[in-house]
């Protein structure tokens, strides 16, 4: 809930609304009771492949009229940014390609 940014109980009850969709598993920690240990169904992991594919597409027409140098600069910034601002449990999944291989300079108008 935290690293989502969200309150416990909305972060239930989205959790619950992903586990009805068969997006996700659920089952309880065994070493410490109170939490839950949540993990991507088939399902799940199709559509945040959908959805990430949504967003770097949308990211790249952004960023496409930026210079190559600019690009590069983007890039560079969001490698530093990533170990920052992902999760520690997911620090072991690869990361997600960011920005695509910078085009040929382009003029921003």
């Amino acid at each position: 809930a935290d690293h989502l940014g969200l309150q416990l109980p909305t972060a239930s009850k989205l959790a619950d609304l992903l586990l009805r969709r068969g997006e996700i598993t659920r089952r309880e920690d065994l070493a410490d009771r109170r939490r839950n240990r949540m993990a991507l169904t088939p399902a799940g992991r199709a559509k945040l492949d959908l959805a990430m594919g949504a967003v770097r597409q949308h990211l790249q027409q952004r960023l496409s009229g930026l210079s190559a140098a600019d690009q590069q600069a983007v890039l560079r910034a969001m490698q530093i940014l990533d170990p920052l601002v992902r999760p520690a449990a997911a620090s072991s999944d690869p990361p997600p390609a960011a920005v695509p291989t910078p085009h040929a300079p382009t003029r921003r108008g």
